[in-house]
């Protein structure tokens, strides 16, 4: 205090000092321990991959002008999308960090909305309507059963693609015709009552099963099915192709929120 420095104040700097950019993703984590393993997948990926050169920088060293220069390279090499979400997730977890510190900097993502430098998205509009759907039932039908099972199932739930991919048999009462899933992806419960139609199939699938405890099991780690991709290929304008994924030169889908891979399939991503 004699030399006119002040004990607490350098104390507050260096311990904010030591919030790295890994360091505030791992609290985020440990604070947001209800996320799904698929948000926590993706921010994983943006901190150890698209913001890499930053994990041992300090958050408060992070400048708007950096912000600005990584998004555009970031869309540069891995596409537009992507670097918007990646700054959403950069965004997210600096409004963490600066909520638990003191006299924190203003979240440098904010350049992105002042400058009108996010990147413009559009919702995918591929869907089946009613004269297409004939021609995508003859196609679903031509898939083998594991793929076939699964778009019917995600026709007659509107379930989304990893919520189906991870339905266990303990989710869904045959004899009462229900589907349970205890959280969905906003967090809320999911209580499905089943068609006559799809509670058939599913009895069919159980016994088929082989004691595995997944609705759709898969060859990978996880057990489940992880991967929906067959051989397909554009069809010529007004002609059914013999996959799913492609009707009439366009890909489509029953449902945007449980059959868009439909699209990535038609794409061959």
């Amino acid at each position: 205090m004699a030399e006119g420095r002040n004990p607490n104040e350098e104390k507050r700097k260096e311990t904010v000092e030591r919030v790295t950019l890994a360091v505030a993703f791992e609290r985020f984590f440990e604070a947001r321990n209800k996320l799904s393993p698929h948000t926590v997948t993706n921010y994983g990926r943006t901190a150890k991959l698209y913001l890499k050169a930053w994990r041992k920088k300090p958050m408060n060293q992070i400048t708007r002008q950096m912000v600005l220069a990584r998004h555009q390279e970031i869309a540069k090499a891995h596409g537009e999308v992507t670097a918007n979400n990646a700054m959403r997730h950069l965004r997210s977890v600096y409004n963490f960090i600066a909520a638990t510190q003191d006299d924190f900097p203003p979240n440098p993502v904010l350049i992105l909305s002042q400058a009108r430098a996010w990147y413009r998205e559009r919702r995918r509009q591929t869907l089946v309507t009613a004269l297409d759907l004939p021609m995508w039932w003859k196609a679903v039908m031509a898939e083998p059963d594991y793929s076939r099972d699964f778009l019917l199932t995600a026709l007659f739930t509107g379930m989304r693609r990893g919520e189906l991919m991870k339905l266990r048999w303990d989710n869904v009462g045959l004899q009462a015709r229900t589907l349970h899933l205890p959280t969905t992806k906003n967090g809320d419960p999911l209580n499905l009552p089943l068609s006559a139609f799809l509670a058939d199939l599913l009895t069919k699938r159980k016994e088929a099963a082989d004691g595995s405890p997944w609705v759709f099991p898969g060859p990978g780690k996880n057990g489940h099915l992880v991967e929906t991709k067959s051989s397909c290929s554009a069809s010529p304008q007004g002609q059914a192709s013999a996959s799913p994924c492609t009707i009439s030169a366009a890909p489509l889908s029953p449902s945007p929120k449980a059959l868009t891979f439909h699209t990535t399939r038609s794409s061959g991503s």
